[in-house]
């Protein structure tokens, strides 16, 4: 009896879940075999509206194109600098709104803020204060007696723009899981080091980071994932200009398949920085031994 209503439960289950299975693997699985396939074909919309199979040519292409290296140097640069700084003000964030002070709730409010926001619309915003002429950031500088720089006509200076922005977007997620982590290091713990006279930062390094480390790095993880792949705000602030200085890996596919018309080469970039996301996101959880 109670093994045939185990079979019913399961089949329960297996048809509910059925519809959300069918559902995913047509909205990702099929798409990414689609884009493998593309990949080793000869697509080019300017002269066939459909691809035809001429094996690891785009591939060869890639690894000699200059343009593929600048434009995955540029991913890189941008997803450490922003990685590591959402990382480290995340936790400081947490550290501090954890604590009890009044207006607690509203500060915690507030710092969410910008995490809620589009990220076409918060590049919107920003590219308007980096506005040489008209904005608010360069006009403070000439209050003070400086000159504005050109925000987003440097090369480098555009860059580091537009590492600005993602952090200052994204640091609320950081900071709100790395604050979740915190809310649930038992408070005996800590008081047990205060006791034995620790000082608050080995009380930080020996007990609370260790224990809040599995919940940083899944959301690191989370956050590295995006970064390699972001698009938005480098399409709205930069374009991947000046130049090509800040175009980076999503931008480059962006632009062979969409300005170029070369959605074989487009689709080989797009499956390439798909098994760099993937790689790197596993390796980076593997590494962090969360298990421990």
């Amino acid at each position: 009896m109670m093994t045939s209503i185990r079979k019913a439960d399961r089949t329960t289950v297996v048809a509910m879940l059925l519809p959300s299975i069918l559902f995913l693997a047509c909205m990702t699985v099929v798409p990414m075999f689609f884009i493998l396939y593309a990949s080793f074909s000869d697509w080019n919309l300017m002269r066939s509206p459909t691809p035809s199979l001429k094996g690891v040519g785009n591939y060869v292409r890639l690894f000699f194109d200059p343009y593929f290296w600048q434009s995955l140097g540029v991913s890189l640069c941008f997803t450490i600098i922003c990685l590591v700084a959402e990382t480290v003000l995340g936790v400081l964030i947490a550290l501090l709104i954890n604590r009890n002070f009044k207006f607690r709730g509203i500060a915690r409010s507030i710092i969410l803020i910008p995490m809620m926001l589009t990220p076409a619309v918060i590049a919107m915003i920003w590219r308007v204060l980096l506005n040489p002429q008209f904005g608010i950031i360069n006009y403070m500088l000439q209050s003070l007696g400086l000159d504005g720089p050109l925000w987003l006509a440097d090369p480098t200076l555009a860059l580091i723009s537009l590492c600005v922005v993602d952090i200052w977007e994204w640091t609320p997620f950081m900071a709100l899981s790395a604050l979740a982590a915190l809310q649930s290091v038992p408070n005996e713990v800590i008081e047990s080091g205060y006791i034995d006279g620790a000082s608050d930062s080995v009380i930080f390094w020996n007990i609370i980071l260790p224990l809040i480390r599995p919940v940083v790095f899944i959301s690191a993880s989370f956050r590295l994932g995006a970064l390699l792949r972001w698009f938005d705000t480098f399409y709205v602030m930069t374009a991947g200009g000046p130049g090509r200085s800040t175009e980076n890996l999503p931008m480059y596919i962006y632009k062979s398949g969409f300005f170029y018309y070369d959605m074989g080469y487009s689709s080989a970039l797009a499956f390439v920085l798909l098994v760099l996301t993937v790689v790197v996101s596993l390796g980076f959880v593997k590494s962090s031994q969360i298990d421990r």
